[in-house]
């Protein structure tokens, strides 16, 4: 490697560390997903440990790496984002060497510039969750795979198993990902000499073999599967803002995705220019040049962008079927592979000084976004923080001797900032909120497969009958002159008031459309709050991030 390559690189990885260091430390605290992992992780290893992981949608490596890193390095959410820091830099590193292998240095500088830059990677590198290390691995089985397409060595087809089994081990869906890849590599060497389809059945079979002590985990997988849609709904929206995640600074795809593109554009009456500039513009440029790079003579990008495809319509598919949520995070493996392509894409430009303009936005553009918005992805907060709500029942100055309900959340997600102060914790959760509604009894696989259809005359006619009569039982007829009930409300999940739940529900098409869970949550908002009210005196409202608390007290 030359010397001004290396001093280079060096420069693209501290650019990358600083974007993923700066603003590290959220004082939200960590949100429902992260909070999950950190609970798993922390709990006494082994039997404890694999408890709560079998109760969870995800694969234990991420949490035995956690598990490791609190380890040596503690607990506090410093240091579990910087666990996500840690594997994120080695991950620019990754794809500089994707990048030479499949061409030369500059390819794998441009792979590593645009990987240290990219607002997708800065988000997950500073969110205490899988998908940092899941890029990891996905861009060293990338490069196992170019280096397999090149050298049929026995390493390089060890490496290359080990690398897809990493991947299943570490992502719930990964194992359809490791299949078409297998096959696509089974495929691509066959082509080259059939010799080679016997090592690949070695290598489906060794997979198949490892994964025999983990099929428990497949289960749970299986048997949880039917809940993703519970919460979101498909719309093909979903697909444009998986691109604009991967090649832009803005992230949309995270959580809670806009029901269309125009949403995005319009914030009222005003154009939303930020967007147009610098998430459309790279956005198109970079879809431009990966269609551009298939047209290349060399097969491998084409048996690679097929993987990838076929991976991304299976991804697609389950989400139209109500299987998954299309989040731009679920589809990890490919981007690698889409970075690859984008960069063999631009340097197939025979003008010099047009691959350098291009290369320049592309690097640029999220450069500028970064530093002149309050609201970039460096500095994003989490909204959703379970800190927040803490430092909220502080503030409203709640005792022992008060009551706290929480909405859409049980009080286990919110332990870990309590300081050693005790609240009187109640929930509506969502898996308690039926006994509130109605009086029969559902499993919870049942409500969430049919639950709009066993809900949908309460939710139409505002049925409270028993809702109130259970919460002026449980939160009020035993409260003393001079107590409070402190309701946590979750407002992006609960948004809908008693008008737009009238309008919902008079129209069969739109209450269809509409996740069950917003619905549910924005009745127990609506009634809470109308109930309390009734009995109790209002005495405060806060609001921090996305959580509402509403504080009632008791005056006679």
């Amino acid at each position: 490697m030359r010397k001004k390559n290396l001093f280079l690189l060096l420069f693209i990885i501290v650019i990358g560390f600083c974007l993923r260091a700066w603003h590290l430390d959220k004082p939200e605290g960590l949100w429902n997903d992260e909070y999950i992992g950190w609970f798993i992780s922390s709990r006494s290893f082994p039997v404890e440990f694999f408890q709560e992981t079998l109760k969870n949608c995800h694969m234990p490596l991420y949490y035995l790496f956690l598990k490791v890193w609190i380890g040596l390095f503690g607990d506090a959410d410093i240091s579990l984002r910087w666990s996500s820091v840690f594997c994120g830099l080695p991950s620019i590193l990754a794809m500089y060497f994707v990048g030479k292998t499949y061409k030369d240095e500059k390819l794998g500088l441009f792979c590593a510039a645009f990987s240290a830059v990219s607002g997708f990677l800065i988000y997950f590198s500073q969110e205490v969750r899988l998908y940092s290390l899941l890029f990891l691995i996905s861009s060293c089985c990338l490069l196992a795979w170019l280096n397999l397409a090149k050298n049929q060595s026995k390493r390089n087809f060890l490496i290359f198993g080990l690398t897809n089994f990493l991947i299943i081990i570490t992502h719930t869906i990964g194992f359809i990902f490791v299949f078409f890849n297998i096959l696509g590599m089974g495929i691509y060497l066959a082509s080259i000499d059939k010799k080679y389809v016997k090592p690949m059945q070695y290598i489906v079979g060794i997979v198949i073999l490892t994964l025999i002590p983990i099929i428990p985990f497949f289960s749970r997988i299986v048997e949880s599967s039917f809940i993703s849609q519970f919460w979101s709904g498909f719309s093909f929206s979903k697909v444009y803002f998986v691109f604009s995640d991967y090649f832009s600074a803005i992230q949309i795809n995270i959580i809670n995705t806009p029901n269309n593109i125009i949403d995005i554009f319009y914030k009222g009456s005003s154009f939303n220019y930020m967007f147009l500039i610098f998430a459309l513009v790279p956005m198109t440029i970079s879809l431009i040049f990966v269609i551009k790079s298939l047209f290349t003579r060399d097969s491998k990008l084409k048996y690679l962008a097929s993987i990838g495809l076929l991976y991304f319509l299976v991804l697609i598919g389950a989400a139209f079927l109500n299987r998954i949520v299309l989040a731009t995070k679920y589809s990890v493996e490919i981007y690698p592979v889409l970075i690859l392509m984008l960069g063999a894409g631009i340097f197939s430009l025979k003008k010099e000084s047009m691959k350098k303009l291009v290369i320049t936005i592309l690097i640029v553009l999220p450069l500028i976004h970064y530093t002149i918005n309050n609201n970039s992805t460096p500095k994003l907060g989490r909204s959703e923080g379970n800190k927040i709500v803490i430092d909220m029942l502080r503030f409203a100055n709640i005792k022992e001797t008060d009551k706290v309900l929480l909405t859409y959340y049980s009080a286990d997600k919110f332990e870990k900032y309590f300081d050693g102060k005790k609240y009187q914790f109640y929930s509506i959760d969502k898996y308690n909120f039926p006994s509130y509604i109605v009086n029969e009894s559902y499993t919870y696989k049942t409500i969430v497969i049919n639950g709009k259809i066993l809900f949908y005359e309460n939710l139409k006619n505002n049925d409270t009958r028993l809702f109130e009569q259970k919460f002026y039982n449980t939160f009020i007829k035993d409260m003393k002159k001079g107590d409070k009930l402190a309701i946590v409300l979750l407002k992006n999940v609960s948004f809908f008031d008693e008008k737009q739940m009238k309008e919902i529900t008079s129209n069969y098409v739109t209450y269809h459309k509409t996740p069950f869970l917003f619905m549910v949550f924005s009745y127990v908002k609506n009634n809470s709050i109308s109930i309390a009210k009734k009995y109790l005196k209002l005495q405060l409202i806060t609001e921090g991030g996305d959580w509402v608390l509403v504080v009632f007290e008791k005056t006679n």
